[in-house]
């Protein structure tokens, strides 16, 4: 495998990313997000201590601790007040108001809505060839609980828009006119990581005919704490009791006791490199290259990734991204400080790097979820993010909380506690794993035309 050197395809193959949004526990935007979490920031926070609590019976399951995003307010934005009647928020759940926060940060980054309104500029794409997919986790689920016990003569229609679990997806995109190929992605913890592969799909030829997409917004968005959702978890158990938001969340840390749930929302713009040059984004504006995707089902377990399946995702993207033994790798591992997830991500890594005969000095592993904490469908696309500006700015976020690694990811490099700067890093790569054996990764280049 090591005799394959990535050729350079034709510009209408290349795949860039263009603009990125979303809101995390961190901070109410993508770009401040990854400011804090290499400054060593946590959006980690004691139940009783958020607006979580005002949720009934939230403090009687046995989680202490979540990471809800940051609290953003719809019409805080000049934009967004001055349409707020094209904005039916109101039938929105949490998930999709996320969702189309990050979508329109997105937009707005890559520089493709009209100065005058919400839809996209008609000078620069047809939106009935702009196309979305946002990946949840929970989407709706928790109006449904709302909703059960309701006399029939009480409920109302927008009771039915807020539980509809692709209204995740769907209520973000209609403001835009995004009429292109779309929907929600329900892959679990692998969702948002999913919906970015299947952008890229839309994006590329088949079967002789052109694409279906010029552009496709990509994501996720959970916003899933809620006492429904927190005793799904707990009967695994999987969620951390810790009552200390500086010791939980805890990835590849002898000392981890669960994953902590978090709430966001990220969104990456994909388009081909001969669309972005002609409708005028200079080589500059690119903010990174997508050259590896892999998607599987490994299918042993309920919970538990598998780690053939983990193994095989990460020699894809590998392969796919040309990776050569002197180039530096920064992994954005899915770790979810969880007791079995971690070992198995870990060993699989180590085998990845064995089989493309890589060098394990060359690779740096952190999971930012001792940040974030883990965000469930949203995380694959805010992790997707974190390494595009991982790699723009040669910097390997801080592994936070991490004082005694597992045996397991030993050899690796880790950057414990603090951010690493480096010289470069050549290719990074967001692994997400989900419920059921759901496996992707995605791997990205700095862009050189």
């Amino acid at each position: 495998m090591r005799d394959y050197e990535r050729q350079q395809l034709p510009d209408e193959q290349r795949i860039v990313v263009t603009g990125m949004g979303g809101i995390t526990p961190v901070a109410p935007d993508i770009y401040r997000s990854w400011d804090a979490i290499i400054e060593g920031q946590h959006g980690i926070k004691k139940i009783s201590e958020t607006f979580l609590v005002k949720q009934e019976g939230i403090l009687d399951i046995g989680a202490n601790v979540a990471a809800p995003a940051s609290e953003v307010r719809l019409f805080d934005d000049p934009k967004l007040k001055e349409h707020r009647k094209e904005l039916p928020h109101n039938r929105w759940h949490r998930s999709a108001e996320l969702g189309f926060l990050a979508v329109y940060h997105a937009l707005t980054d890559a520089q493709l809505l009209s100065e005058e309104s919400l839809s996209l500029d008609s000078q620069k794409i047809d939106r009935f060839r702009a196309g979305f997919y946002l990946g949840s986790t929970f989407s709706g689920a928790d109006e449904l609980a709302e909703i059960i016990g309701i006399p029939a003569d009480r409920v109302r229609p927008r009771n039915l828009f807020k539980y509809l679990p692709a209204r995740a997806a769907t209520a973000a995109a209609m403001p835009f006119h995004l009429g292109g190929p779309g929907g929600l992605i329900g892959e679990e913890c692998a969702s948002g990581g999913s919906a970015i592969r299947l952008g890229v799909k839309e994006l590329l030829p088949y079967w002789g005919h052109r694409s279906d997409a010029d552009v496709m917004v990509v994501g996720g968005t959970d916003a899933e704490i809620s006492p429904a959702n927190l005793r799904l978890f707990n009967a695994i158990p999987a969620v951390d009791p810790t009552d200390d938001p500086e010791q939980a969340s805890r990835p590849f840390d002898e000392d981890r006791n669960g994953l902590v749930m978090g709430e966001a929302s990220g969104a990456l713009v994909l388009e081909t490199w001969e669309h972005a040059r002609k409708r005028g984004v200079k080589h500059w504006d690119v903010r990174a290259e997508l050259v590896g995707i892999a998607n599987l089902t490994d299918a042993e377990h309920e919970t538990e990734a598998a780690k053939e399946g983990t193994r095989r995702v990460i020699e894809k993207v590998l392969y796919e991204a040309g990776v050569r033994i002197d180039e530096t790798v920064y992994i954005n591992a899915h770790g979810t400080s969880t007791i079995t997830g971690d070992p198995i991500e870990a060993e699989a890594i180590q085998e990845a790097i064995i089989n493309t005969r890589l060098d394990r000095k060359q690779f740096w592993v952190t999971s930012t979820k001792g940040a974030t904490g883990h965000t469930m469908g949203a995380s694959g696309a805010i992790e997707a993010a974190f390494s595009v500006m991982a790699l723009r700015e040669n910097i390997v976020p801080p592994a936070l909380k991490l004082h005694n690694p597992i045996s397991e990811i030993e050899g690796l490099n880790l950057s414990p506690l603090q951010k690493t700067k480096l010289k470069n890093i050549d290719v990074t790569i967001s692994t997400s794993f989900g419920f059921g054996g759901t496996a992707a990764a995605l791997a990205f280049r700095k862009f050189k035309p």
